[in-house]
């Protein structure tokens, strides 16, 4: 089995009160390899139509869900935001992402909502995603919506 590493940030995640629109942070670079997209195959299955799998395997093609997953790992394993739990989110794919693509991820706040009860220990949050590839193009892109702690108590 193949296991993933991504680099850890050892500083304390950022609370409600710590963001602002328009902070960012840019996670690790990953090189996508056969080795990845076989062994996520392998536990998950393709996404693909069987009629079109053998373009999309010439093409070195690979599953969204691969995608989503290193995104989700990074996202958790950084610790850059308290995060209590996910509200949602939109995405789009703008070009296919490929074995031997190296992607970056660079992440902003786009909008800091606290709750409508001043009780609640959360408010809210939104992240846009862009993910780039080696050649600086923008292959993926998310907005997500959390819902973030307002302390680390």
């Amino acid at each position: 089995m193949i296991i993933y590493y991504f680099a850890i940030m050892t500083k304390s995640p950022l609370y409600l009160d710590g963001l602002r629109v328009g902070l960012q942070e840019k996670f690790p670079s990953v090189n996508i390899t056969q080795d990845m997209r076989d062994e996520h195959v392998r536990l998950y299955g393709e996404d693909w139509p069987a009629a079109d799998l053998d373009q999309i395997l010439k093409e070195g093609i690979v599953p969204s869900t691969l995608i989503i997953s290193i995104l989700g790992g990074q996202m958790g394993a950084s610790n850059w935001l308290g995060i209590k739990f996910m509200k949602g989110y939109d995405a789009k794919f703008v070009e296919p992402i490929k074995v031997g693509d190296s992607i970056h991820t660079i992440n902003t706040i786009t909008d800091v909502l606290p709750h409508k009860d001043p009780a609640k220990d959360y408010g809210y949050a939104s992240v846009h995603q862009d993910v780039f590839n080696q050649d600086s193009s923008v292959v993926y892109t998310r907005d997500l919506r959390y819902a973030i702690r307002k302390s680390g108590e």
